[in-house]
């Protein structure tokens, strides 16, 4: 501290220098007096500042605990969720064991029991008989003895054979699959007010009276919000107004999903397991389909022009919408379909709340089924060269080949469940979470290379336009604009 008070005393001489200069020009004196004011300011916060850093210094040891407080948190906590993950998946393999292992007991006991049904007719040989029938008679003995000798031979070897191995991955990181620490880049990025989708007739910087739960973009110009409050409303992009609302909607009925059809026509799936369609233009109701006995979850556009729908009864439907007709139905999931996508060649995809992925053809047959989430699968999107993504609430991202079924890579980093996901250019990877931040990742590299926090509450759905505008909506009742560039910052 001494070196510091000798600067002070030293900045503390240069107003005595102010004598030696010409009073000539009032001009210059003016100049003179400003600079001398301004300098005494600045000389005096700095004296406080230096008074303060004294502080610092001596309680460092506390303010650098501080410092790593969160990080140490995080890490507790992850540890906390990994060796949640860790006993619930031990417990599965358990579970699993012992259900094998019943069924093996309850095989062996059929087996006892065919073994007791199993009669061995011995044919009595009457010695009057000339010796080619009585080899006869004995073969006959000889091979029900040999066939009830089989069996018993059979029950034993399956009853001693180890039917099941335990298998594991050598090559584990354990930065990939427990986390890392890594250093801060001090660049806060915050989404103005001024982008903000605000209803004229609300209250603050408001969206919808509820939460936000999907987005679907027209042409760039007009953006469609679906809301638990009951309302669709349509948007315009520019002036970030509300300039339509489908007002035919009401609380008690929420809205799970919209989608966007062909021939200017709106879906909309149902917590009351009804799909309506809606005129964009007139904003009126042309067709109630009961669609499913469960709510709607999920409404998607195919390839095809048919609409498929997922829903809360485990079962994916596939629509013609101009006639309300079902084509198809995809049963196989055990719990809630979340999410649909649909690949080039016309595979669909489903993520259900059972943690499966199921891949189908449009028969409705599942070709393939990938597992690999803990938890339920929330969100899918098709991405380039066969691959797709996934989200989870298990708080991950898994990257999977369609065609193998092979879970290439997973990412993490989101500390809440993944709810949206986005393919972008150059083999990037937009998420939404609900941890209210949206996430870009590289997927070459498999790290996340831009965070950026959003809402206050969960991110349900993310879009993006042409221009490389984001549009986000969430469980604070809010639609928020940003863009890309925001993310280079």
């Amino acid at each position: 501290m001494a070196n510091f008070k000798h600067l002070i005393n030293q900045l503390g001489k240069i107003h005595l220098c102010s004598k030696h200069l010409s009073r000539n020009s009032s001009h210059l004196t003016k100049i003179l007096d400003q600079k001398k004011q301004e300098f005494n300011l600045e000389l005096d916060k700095l004296e406080k500042r230096i008074v303060d850093l004294e502080e610092y210094r001596r309680k460092a040891d506390f303010y650098i605990k501080k410092s790593f407080k969160k990080v140490c948190n995080d890490v507790n906590k992850r540890r906390d969720e990994m060796d949640k993950i860790i006993q619930d998946h031990y417990l599965k393999l358990m579970e699993k064991i012992a259900k094998d292992r019943d069924e093996k007991k309850a095989r062996f006991n059929q087996q006892i029991e065919q073994i007791d049904a199993f009669q061995i007719h011995v044919n009595k040989i009457d010695e009057n008989l000339d010796t080619g029938a009585k080899i006869e008679l004995l073969k006959d003995n000889l091979g029900d003895v040999r066939s009830k000798g089989k069996l018993v031979e059979t029950a034993i070897a399956d009853l001693t054979r180890e039917d099941f191995s335990f298998t594991f991955p050598t090559d584990l990181s354990m930065n990939r699959v427990f986390g890392q620490v890594a250093e801060n880049k001090h660049k806060k990025i915050s989404v103005e007010v001024n982008n903000i989708f605000r209803d004229s007739a609300l209250s603050e910087n408001l969206s919808h009276k509820g939460d936000i739960i999907d987005l679907k973009l027209i042409d760039d110009t007009k953006l469609l919000s679906a809301s638990k409050d009951g309302t669709v409303k349509m948007w315009d992009i520019e002036t970030k107004t509300c300039i339509r609302k489908f007002s035919a909607f009401n609380h008690i009925n929420s809205i799970a999903c919209i989608c966007e059809l062909n021939d200017g026509l709106l879906a909309t799936g149902y917590f009351d397991k009804k799909i309506k369609l809606w005129n964009l233009e007139k904003g009126e109701c042309e067709m109630n389909i009961i669609a499913h006995s469960d709510q709607i979850t999920c409404l998607t556009l195919l390839k095809s022009g048919f609409m498929i729908s997922g829903s809360s009864d485990c079962t994916l439907k596939k629509w013609n919408q101009k006639s309300g007709e079902c084509l198809a139905v995809f049963q196989g999931h055990s719990n809630s379909i979340n999410c649909i996508d649909e690949t080039e060649d016309e595979k669909i995809l489903s993520g259900s709340s059972d943690c499966q992925i199921r891949v189908w053809n449009q028969a409705a047959k599942c070709l393939r089924v990938l597992n690999g989430h803990q938890d339920f699968v929330l969100c899918i999107k098709v991405l380039k060269n066969g691959r797709i993504a996934s989200g989870s609430k298990d708080k991950t991202i898994k990257i999977w080949n369609v065609e193998t079924g092979i879970n290439e890579r997973t990412l993490t980093g989101h500390m809440e469940p993944i709810s949206c996901l986005l393919p972008l250019k150059n083999d990037k990877l937009m998420s939404g979470s609900w941890d209210g931040t949206i996430k870009i990742w590289d997927l070459t590299s498999g790290n996340s290379i831009k965070t950026i926090k959003v809402h206050q509450d969960k991110i349900n759905c993310i879009q993006v336009d042409s221009n490389e505008n984001i549009f986000t909506c969430s469980s604070d009742k809010t639609i928020k604009l940003l863009n890309l560039y925001d993310f280079n910052k």
